[in-house]
C-alpha cells in the first residue's frame, strides 16, 4: 500500500451538515512510508488492534475529536490538513475515518504496563481485518474503499 494513494484528492469525501451533526465518532489514519498503518492496542486487550480514534465529546468537531484521539492513543499529531476519507457505521455508530499526508511522533519503546491506556505500533493492513479485531467489519469496507485490500 502506498500511502500517496490514500491521501490522493479521489481519497477526500464531503460530509453533509447532517453527517456532521450525527457522526458520533472519529478515527484517524496514519500511514507511514513503508505502507505500515499507525494501531492501537488497548491494555485490557493487547490482541485488539484498531485504528487510533473514538468518541466525540459534547461541542467538539470531528477533526478536534479524531486529532484528540490520536494523541491520546499514540502521542501522535497530524501536521497539515486532515481530511475525511470515510464514513460508515461501526458498531451502529456513525464514524468518519480522517487522515493526514504528514505527521509527527515516535512509538515509544520504553514505556510500562501500567505507564499509558494503549499501546501503538506499526501494523500491516491485514491484521486489521483479523477475526479479533473489533471493528473488522469496519476496516474491511474502508480497506475496499480505499484499495488497501
Amino acid at each position: 500500500m502506498n500511502r500517496n494513494t490514500i491521501w490522493s484528492k479521489n481519497s477526500k469525501i464531503s460530509l453533509s451538515a447532517k453527517q456532521k451533526s450525527s457522526a458520533k465518532a472519529a478515527l484517524l489514519l496514519i500511514v507511514n512510508d513503508k505502507g505500515l498503518i499507525l494501531a492501537t492496542a488497548r491494555r485490557h486487550d493487547l490482541l485488539n488492534l484498531g485504528i487510533p480514534g473514538g468518541s466525540r465529546n459534547i461541542g467538539e468537531t470531528l477533526v478536534d475529536c479524531a486529532i484528540r484521539e490520536l494523541a491520546e492513543e499514540t502521542q501522535f499529531q497530524p501536521q497539515g490538513k486532515v481530511i475525511p476519507i470515510f464514513i460508515d457505521e461501526a458498531k451502529g455508530v456513525l464514524t468518519v475515518t480522517f487522515t493526514s499526508e504528514h505527521y509527527q511522533g515516535k512509538i515509544q519503546t520504553n514505556l510500562s504496563l501500567y505507564s499509558i491506556e494503549s499501546f501503538p505500533t506499526w501494523q500491516k493492513p491485514a491484521v486489521f481485518l483479523q477475526k479479533t479485531s473489533e471493528f473488522r467489519n469496519y476496516n474491511q469496507r474502508l480497506f475496499s474503499k480505499l484499495k488497501i485490500i
